[in-house]
């Protein structure tokens, strides 16, 4: 989780492990606090601070076998 959060919302993966620790990251409705947490499709995600979104899934492998994801962000 902590790895899509960094993704989605731009920023370190520490500090997205932070985020999630320190309860403030909230995924479909619930405060998450486990940074290892799988995604599945369709997840609301809020980061308080940085916004929502909604991850939609996987689109593969890049070059170098790192997971491309999809997501929509709301502004």
């Amino acid at each position: 989780m902590d790895s899509c959060i960094a993704r989605i919302f731009r920023m370190s993966r520490e500090e997205a492990k932070s985020l999630v620790q320190g309860e403030k990251v909230i995924r479909n409705g619930r405060i998450e606090n486990n940074p290892s947490m799988e995604l599945k499709p369709g997840d609301m995600i809020s980061a308080r601070g940085y916004g929502k979104a909604i991850y939609t899934g996987e689109e593969g492998e890049t070059k170098k076998g790192r997971l491309k994801i999809n997501w929509k962000r709301f502004v």
